[in-house]
């Protein structure tokens, strides 16, 4: 697929250590829910607000991320943040968002995919309001947040009235990347957490043990 064919891209952004079938469930149905012509997977390289760095490799995340999505039809999995950290370079979405800008040309609507946990930090963010401007953003609320709840958590700096038809009432899949880490540290099965590429992916490179 041609990235640059596409207009109206859903930009999908997080570590994905690993993906999971609720990653790949929720990019589906926030796609369906805003019209979106493709899904753009981008996985985080150095992630400037995380306490520490992602458990598996920025190259180990990237291949899971493609296998994860690499049946979805109209999805691509972009490199870009992983090789500017392989540069040494911390990554930031607004310069992502801005080279992404860039290649579309001014006639796209890219709408970027947040949690509310996100957007309740979104002030602290590199230029925040130039985010806004680059790409709309779509918020995911799921149970049990409320859209009451999620607009409470608006920053002052970047509430400019419009966020509450940006949000995405969607279901709360019972899988996170921090569980099956720790199933897998203990040795226990994550079959029907993780794609089954993924769930390869994990035994051949042994990822996540102890």
């Amino acid at each position: 697929m041609t990235t640059t064919a596409r207009q109206r891209p859903l930009l999908f952004g997080g570590t994905f250590d690993p993906p999971h079938n609720g990653h790949v469930a929720l990019s589906l149905l926030a796609t369906e829910a805003i019209g979106a012509d493709a899904i753009w997977v981008i996985p985080a390289g150095r992630p400037p607000h995380r306490a520490g760095p992602p458990a598996a490799s920025a190259r180990h995340r990237l291949a899971m991320a493609r296998l994860a999505w690499q049946r979805v039809p109209d999805a691509a999995v972009l490199e870009a943040e992983v090789v500017r950290a392989e540069r040494g370079e911390t990554t930031y979405t607004v310069d992502t968002l801005a080279d992404l800008g860039a290649a579309l040309g001014p006639h796209a609507s890219p709408r970027l995919l947040l949690g509310t946990d996100q957007l309740a930090t979104l002030d602290r963010w590199r230029e925040p309001e130039r985010i806004l401007r680059l790409a709309e953003p779509a918020v995911l609320v799921r149970a049990p947040e409320t859209a009451a709840s999620a607009l409470s958590r608006v920053p002052p700096r970047v509430d400019d009235g419009h966020w509450a038809g940006r949000l995405l009432e969607l279901p709360r899949f019972d899988v996170s990347a921090s569980g099956v880490r720790d199933r897998l540290a203990r040795g226990r099965p994550v079959a029907g957490l993780v794609p089954g590429d993924v769930e390869d992916y994990l035994r051949e490179a042994g990822l996540y043990l102890p």
